[in-house]
């Protein structure tokens, strides 16, 4: 039997309204090293969509050109001003007619990531529905994915002065409508304003480190035990002491990486070769950056004179039994009774706990404090 055939995703972005709020043109605000509009086209086509089409009218001109280089097609709503729905039907309008389904993304909702829209086109929606839905913890967000058949009614109710927009329509198919969970928390986020633009650069600068929120998103859909939950969240208390310290005497470090990696480091706790599984399981979700540090937390060679991400993470890990704090002494006393017959076993645990120490030794002397004066705010 051959596969069936997958359905043929577009993506349909919204640039075409006045930016009145921002004051200045969304499409075209610098964000993390590239305009928003370019940001969504580059992910849109990373994920593998079927076509990307720009619905613009205010400044047109202006985006005429970065869409030619881009090989992206533009559609014109010449009745752009008034209002968005006009740009929705004016995009759905424009689709080629292979086209199965299509993602609706206003271009000021633009940190998106690649990895959700990838989860939305893949999706294989049951034969009744009509609107798929991204989530983050039950909160719906951008972009829906809309099916071939809801296109007619989208055109047909252009016609209506009083439309209601594209929420109003969609509520009407609420019964044929599936929600996807997705561990992208930027699907709730627009920028209207010139406060949601800074706060959305801040969160462009570090995309690919899933946020405390996404973490546990994460954790609650793998269903992680409760202990293995505590322990995860005193490694982060550990691990956000060491690396505050550091950086506050100059050392480069990326704290956000580090605490969603001491967060998700035991995510895969419960199956073979867990720190393996877990490092595959968060590159699979699309956080690549987070893997070597997951990967590297149960063993680590340790050879540097200032500690890196994954050595903090490691560290960390091995200052915390179940969900207390606990020397390093203490940590590996049992590992060394329980292998003393065993020599290659025995071998293994020394090697790990002389890596700890010399991490250890490395940021008290940076420091110049010990690892108990560096935690002893914790549970405080």
């Amino acid at each position: 039997m051959s596969p069936a055939r997958k359905d043929k995703v577009a993506t349909v972005i919204l640039a075409a309204g006045y930016s009145s709020r921002m004051g200045c043109f969304k499409p075209m605000l610098p964000l993390g090293g590239s305009s928003a509009l370019e940001r969504i086209i580059n992910a849109a086509r990373s994920a593998g969509s079927a076509g990307i089409y720009v619905v613009t009218g205010h400044n047109d001109t202006v985006l005429a050109a970065t869409l030619e280089q881009m090989k992206v097609r533009q559609i014109h709503n010449p009745t752009f001003d008034t209002g968005m729905y006009s740009s929705i039907a004016a995009g759905v309008s424009g689709l080629a007619s292979d086209v199965d389904a299509c993602l609706i993304l206003p271009v000021d909702i633009p940190l998106v990531r690649k990895a959700t829209l990838e989860r939305l086109i893949a999706h294989h929606p049951a034969k009744q529905t009509v609107v798929l839905y991204p989530t983050f913890r039950g909160q719906r967000g951008h972009p829906p994915r809309i099916q071939r058949a809801l296109f007619p009614k989208i055109i047909e109710a252009q016609a209506a002065s009083d439309n209601g927009g594209l929420k109003h329509l969609l509520e009407q198919y609420a019964q044929q409508a599936e929600q996807i969970a997705v561990f992208d928390q930027c699907i709730l986020f627009d920028m209207d304003t010139p406060d949601d633009y800074v706060r959305l650069c801040a969160l462009a600068e570090n995309q690919e480190i899933p946020s405390v929120e996404e973490c546990e998103a994460i954790l609650a859909e793998r269903k992680v035990d409760d202990h293995v939950l505590r322990h995860s969240y005193q490694v982060a208390n550990v691990a956000r002491c060491l690396s505050q310290a550091l950086i506050t005497r100059g050392i480069k470090l990326n704290q956000g990486r580090i605490l969603a990696a001491a967060l998700l480091h035991d995510m895969s706790r419960s199956e073979p070769h867990h720190a393996q599984a877990g490092a595959a399981a968060i590159e699979a979700l699309g956080f690549p950056d987070l893997a070597p540090l997951i990967a590297s937390h149960m063993d680590l060679q340790y050879c540097a004179e200032i500690p890196d991400d994954a050595a903090i993470v490691y560290l960390a890990d091995k200052l915390v039994k179940e969900d207390q704090l606990v020397s390093l002494q203490t940590r590996f006393q049992l590992a060394f009774e329980r292998f003393s017959q065993q020599p290659k076993a025995l071998q293994g645990a020394k090697q790990r706990y002389d890596a700890a120490c010399a991490i250890a030794d490395s940021i008290t002397r940076i420091t110049g404090m010990s690892l108990n004066e560096l935690l002893s705010t914790i549970g405080k």
